[in-house]
Order: structure tokens, then sequence, then C-alpha cells
């Protein structure tokens, strides 16, 4: 994790396809991957605390899902502000993160919200099969890079709430490297 804080999570994202995401050299990769790693964190945490079955359910859908389960508004607001995102990636073969700026702002902003030390984050990714590593700076980072860094957060937090939270039912709140829930 950035910072060298680890977040214990019940469930973990794809880091491959972290990896994926940010040493994609095209906008609409990142995007797409990104927003598939936060879908299957998603997915799992609405598996993992309830019956409902998501496998032909919308992303907007499962979002509410999750708002249903008791997740912080914060964290809902993050997962739509990246579809959103991912809608222009997915509806317009010519969009890049420089014409859809407004829209990876937004997403930057809501996750800073969450995690106010974001703009702030530095850290090392290794990819230890092949030994590719990342030398990471969000202050330094693309625009684009910045949307695989914050999604990644995003989809490490929501693996980590059914440690964090007993969904539906709060416990008591905990401070986690900075984490505004």
């Amino acid at each position: 994790m950035i910072d060298g804080k680890g977040i214990t999570s019940a469930f973990d994202p794809d880091v491959g396809l972290m990896f994926s995401a940010y040493e994609s050299t095209d906008d609409i990769g990142k995007v797409l991957r990104v927003h598939l790693m936060l879908e299957q964190q998603i997915e799992k945490l609405i598996t993992s605390q309830s019956n409902a079955k998501v496998d032909r359910t919308t992303f907007w859908s499962k979002v509410n899902l999750m708002r249903a389960m008791g997740v912080p508004e914060s964290i809902c607001i993050a997962a739509e502000a990246l579809n959103e995102l991912r809608n222009q990636f997915a509806h317009n073969s010519k969009a890049t993160i420089a014409n859809t700026k407004s829209k990876s702002d937004a997403f930057l902003k809501s996750a800073s919200i969450i995690w106010p030390k974001l703009p702030e984050a530095t850290g090392t990714l290794t990819k230890t099969k092949s030994g590719i590593e990342h030398k990471l700076s969000y202050a330094k980072a693309s625009q684009a890079q910045r949307v695989v860094i914050a999604g990644f957060i995003l989809s490490n937090l929501i693996g980590a709430l059914p440690k964090m939270y007993r969904l539906g039912k709060p416990l008591r709140l905990l401070t986690l490297a900075g984490t505004n829930l």
C-alpha cells in the first residue's frame, strides 16, 4: 500500500489488473481496467455480506446495494464518479483523459475526500514475477496515473470494509491512514 501503511483486507483487489492499468499506454486501458478492478471489489463485498446476486446487475445497482448495506456515502460517491469517467470511455471512441478532465477531476476529488492524504501519496509498487518496480508519487503522476492510484486505493478500502464495519451497523469509527469515512 502507498505510504507503507497497509490496509488489512477481507479480500484484496486484483493487483495484476492494477499493474496492467498502471502500465497501459492508452487512457482507455487505464480507465477500463481500474473500473473493472473496482467493480470486482464491489461484487466481492456484496456477495460476502449478503445473498444478493450481482452477475447481471448494473454498476449503479451495485453501488445502491452498497448504500443499502451501510457503506459510507463517500465511498459510494467515489465509485459513482469513477463510473461516470468510465462511461465517457465506453461510449466515446475519441475519449482521452485530457478531454474528460472534468470527470477524472471529479473522481480524484471524491477519492481525496475519503483519503485526504492522497495528494501527498508516495510509494513503491513491485510486480514480483518480473521484478518490475514503479516509484509512485501522486503529485508527479500524470492525470491517468492518478486515476489508477486513486482507483486502487478505493478498491483496497472496499476490500477492508468488512473488517472495519459491521455493515449496516457501523462499529466504532476507525482512523486508518488518514481515511475520512
